[in-house]
């Protein structure tokens, strides 16, 4: 506007006001967006459907049932599509059972059944000459690691005193 119609007619010391604000308020903006980064902004909840609902509750009844009866867990290569073959179910519909009926990963699920058949069987006295390593891979775990990081997420203790 100054160049158009003012021909340069005000100073710059008129400006510096201006672009002072100008920084100030980038300043800000940075300084606000660093300490909210932690802010969870948008949160989106999962709504189904009641036909979606009554599917993945059917999904789940036939996981559990398959879980307990023909202990599938047990099988160190037991992955997803594995279990979805087994359900007869689209692995993205056994994730999404999974997340929402049971509010766990596969992993920590399939974990689940394997560290309480291990409780199971470390309360017969027979088993107390096992080590602990070796009941982990009767049970499906294939490293003494994953074994390990599954009992304490899972119970909260290490694997020594899930023994005791």
């Amino acid at each position: 506007i100054d160049f158009l119609f003012y021909d340069y007619a005000f100073n710059r010391a008129y400006h510096y006001p201006i672009f002072i604000g100008m920084a100030i308020i980038t300043y800000w903006l940075g300084i606000e967006g660093f300490n909210r980064k932690n802010d969870v902004v948008l949160k989106l909840k999962n709504t189904l459907s009641p036909k979606e609902s009554k599917q993945l509750n059917l999904i789940a009844n036939k996981l559990t049932g398959l879980m307990q009866n023909e202990k599938l867990f047990l099988n160190p290569d037991l992955n997803l599509k594995i279990l979805s073959e087994h359900l007869n179910e689209k692995p993205y519909l056994t994730t999404k059972c999974l997340n929402i009926i049971f509010e766990r990963k596969f992993s920590d699920y399939i974990n689940s059944y394997r560290i309480e058949e291990l409780k199971l069987k470390l309360k017969n006295q027979s088993n107390n000459k096992l080590t602990l390593l070796a009941l982990a891979y009767d049970f499906g775990f294939n490293s003494k690691a994953s074994f390990n990081r599954a009992v304490k997420k899972l119970t909260g203790n290490s694997p020594r005193e899930l023994k005791s």
